[in-house]
């Protein structure tokens, strides 16, 4: 009966921990966007170009920051969890994106790069 107790209370802190290290990246990255230190910032403009070239890449990447602090404060709240999964999948499709919308700009063919697509590529 103890160890029962032991491991759901470990469950829990397990639970607390993602959370706080899911908050911690998601909103350390975003307030380095939204100040303009951020390393990522070239790739987030260059998506920005590729995808919204109505949009003003500057803007885009503080807005991209800003939704990033976001997601990352609402991963602290259990009762947004439904919410926050569908916008931290939406937040990697888009950083997947760069994969394929900005191969030109960077020089490289992703799909090239994976080793088992060249595979698949000889097969046919």
């Amino acid at each position: 009966m103890a160890s029962k107790i032991l491991i759901v209370m470990n469950f829990k802190m397990v639970l607390v921990a993602n959370r706080l290290a899911l908050f911690v990246v998601f909103f350390w990255f975003g307030l380095l966007k939204v100040i303009g230190v951020s390393p990522a910032t070239g790739l987030v403009t260059d998506l920005a170009h590729v995808t919204l070239p109505f949009f003003e890449a500057d803007k885009f990447t503080v807005l991209f920051g800003i939704f990033e602090c976001l997601v990352g404060l609402m991963w602290l709240w259990p009762n947004l969890t439904k919410i926050v999964f569908w916008l931290t999948v939406f937040h990697l499709i888009v950083n997947f994106c760069q994969l394929f919308f900005c191969q030109k700009l960077h020089g490289i063919n992703f799909l090239h790069q994976v080793w088992w697509v060249n595979i698949l590529l000889k097969i046919k």
